[in-house]
């Protein structure tokens, strides 16, 4: 209803002022808050859901209905067809593609460039000096020349990276289970994900089982995050702690998901940090004090002639000459070699960068990079390998380096407490050896790696430590056990048929732990006991360590309750993501060169000054949380 019209309406129902705005008020805050309402229900009901940021507080079936799709049959192949043509591909927007011939010409596109041009034209066209103009020309275009290839050289070098990898994804569509382009996915599709798995587009979690994801190349976090299948109340929730959603871009580390798609392409949280970069064109340090000289000459040329052409003609001179005279000073003073010189010069240093493997798209940037004085640098999988490692461990009251175990006799005594570790930390896992790869979740991934560099193979393990049970890890416990049919393989399995195996969080298995195995023999735990192992656990977290407990126990029958009490402790291992070696010589190098480096990462803040300390980037520098 127009404004002039209720005006006229609430003056025929009062004429006194107050009643008047009084009306009028309440009729605009109903009607704003009635079409708030509206848009909301045309969202929910068939709007732009690929935008809706919300999707965590939604439950799974919600989520379902509010994207019109089901979680058995999925989406219909006509019906995904038209989400696709309607929503796009699901892939970054890309910058458009520069022809060779733009490419070409774009080297010409610089201030300096332009006072050249006009330079040689007036040299040609005025002064008749043909040799200057063909001069400035010929250097002109072999500048550019030199510029173009190099940089064509480098869109092409980019453009073959990107097609090395072919991403696809399985999905549920007209009841049945596909692989398809990952580019294809679109809104509502119901994907399957299981460890090894790139997440093809941001998703809502229906259903999942132990899973975890890396979501390292978004939040920065080394640690996988546990995710769920449940609704969360909090809209402010940080991207991290959206523990029931996908995000493209991140890769599943352990356990299986079916998820249904809330964004694809551009929509996506990784779509969006690629917008945002290619939304940034900032001109180099260079090209911005080039285009001040050029700017500069170019207003001392024009000062020339003007000085030069008036007191000529204050002189009572022939004006014509006068003018040729002031222009020939003019293209005189101009530098038409500076453009090729600097040309060269950032081309040695693009072809210098590439013999280290180092691809640079624009010569310009080279001289950025000679210019810095400060690098910020991430540290999970930057300064570190992204890799979770067994390093110290305590047993039998001693607290060992894994390290100086590899290849070394053991103390009497000892051999049999190290061997039934380690026999747990291979088996109450669910990592696995997959051609010659580790894969799992990383920090079973790192247990199992140190009970191979131990001496034990999985495979014949489980031959004969046979997996019959187990009760899976759970955020409450912070615990997982398994059951396995006992045999020698184990020390001290003893009697019993079957044998439990415990790892979690040591303040949940100490707790539930009644014995410690200390030389071979099991001890008793009282609380003074308990207290040094939590100390010495606490300890080890202090430095940085991710801390993980193992523990066992002899059981009877298969279908005994009860696993998890009166456990035999057999000790803690600490695990550390470690820095990458060639980060010391990096660190050592950029000190020589003056370069400030400054690491900034999510890690807690022991964890982030223990690597700083060992990479030799914290002497008597500063942290700052």
């Amino acid at each position: 209803m127009p404004c002039k019209d209720v005006s006229i309406k609430l003056s025929k129902i009062s004429r006194t002022r107050f009643t008047q705005r009084t009306l009028l008020i309440f009729y605009f805050c109903f009607n704003s808050n009635l079409s708030k309402l509206t848009r909301k229900d045309n969202l929910l009901e068939g709007g732009d859901l690929s935008n809706m940021n919300v999707w965590h507080t939604k439950e799974g079936g919600d989520a379902i209905t509010l994207l019109k799709t089901s979680s058995m049959v999925g989406l219909s192949t006509g019906e995904a067809k038209r989400r696709l043509s309607e929503q796009g591909p699901n892939k970054f927007a890309e910058a458009e593609i520069i022809s060779p011939v733009s490419l070409f010409l774009s080297q010409f596109n610089d201030f300096m460039i332009w006072v050249l041009i006009a330079a040689a034209v007036i040299a040609g066209l005025f002064l008749k000096e043909m040799v200057d103009a063909i001069a400035i020309f010929v250097i002109l275009f072999l500048n550019a020349t030199l510029g173009f290839v190099q940089e064509y050289r480098a869109e092409k070098a980019m453009e073959a990276l990107k097609k090395m990898t072919a991403p696809t994804a399985r999905v549920i569509r007209g009841g049945k289970e596909s692989v398809i382009a990952a580019e294809d996915i679109v809104v509502g599709d119901i994907i399957l994900l299981e460890a090894g798995d790139s997440v093809p587009a941001d998703g809502r979690i229906i259903d999942c089982a132990v899973f975890y994801i890396d979501e390292a190349s978004l939040t920065g976090e080394s640690l996988p995050e546990a995710k769920t299948a449940e609704g969360l109340s909090d809209e402010s929730l940080a991207l991290g702690n959206r523990r029931n959603m996908l995000y493209m871009g991140t890769s599943v580390k352990s356990g299986r998901a079916k998820a249904v798609v809330t964004a694809t392409g551009r929509l996506t949280e990784m779509g969006k940090i690629a917008e945002s970069i290619m939304a940034s064109d900032e001109k180099t340090p260079l090209q911005v004090e080039l285009k001040k000289v050029g700017k500069t000459i170019a207003l001392i040329c024009l000062l020339i002639c003007a000085i030069v052409f008036g007191v000529g003609a204050w002189g009572g001179k022939d004006l014509s000459i006068m003018f040729l005279t002031a222009v020939s000073l003019a293209v005189a003073a101009i530098p038409e070699g500076l453009p090729a010189i600097v040309t060269v010069s950032l081309a040695l240093g693009v072809q210098s960068m590439a013999k280290n493997n180092a691809l640079i798209r624009r010569l310009h940037a080279v001289e950025t990079l000679g210019s810095t004085s400060v690098i910020c640098t991430d540290k999970t999988g930057t300064l570190t390998l992204n890799k979770m490692t067994v390093r110290p461990i305590y047993i039998s009251n001693r607290l060992v380096q894994l390290d100086n175990l590899i290849g070394q006799p053991s103390p009497e005594g000892v051999s049999d407490d190290l061997r039934a570790l380690f026999v747990a930390a291979s088996l109450c896992n669910d990592a696995r050896l997959s051609g010659g790869d580790l894969v799992g979740e990383p920090t079973e991934a790192a247990l199992l790696k140190a009970a191979m560099e131990f001496g034990l193979d999985k495979s014949l393990l489980e031959e004969r430590l046979s997996r019959v049970a187990e009760i899976p890890f759970d955020s409450d416990r912070k615990e997982m056990t398994t059951l396995h049919r006992a045999s020698e393989a184990f020390p001290f399995a003893g009697d019993f048929g079957f044998v439990a195996l415990t790892k979690g969080a040591p303040e949940a298995v100490i707790a539930q732990s009644s014995t410690m195995l200390i030389e071979s023999e099991m001890r008793e735990l009282n609380n003074a006991s308990r207290e040094e192992l939590l100390s010495m656990g606490e300890s080890l977290a202090a430095q940085g360590y991710r801390v993980m407990a193992l523990a066992f126990k002899g059981v009877e029958k298969e279908d005994e309750r009860d696993l998890e009490r009166d456990l035999v402790f057999l000790g803690l291992l600490g695990l550390l993501d470690p820095p990458r070696k060639e980060a010391y010589e990096a660190i050592e190098t950029c000190k020589k060169a003056n370069i400030r480096v400054v690491m900034i990462t999510g890690d807690h803040k022991l964890t982030a000054e223990s690597i700083a300390r060992e990479i030799g980037l914290l002497v008597d520098g500063l942290i700052i949380t």
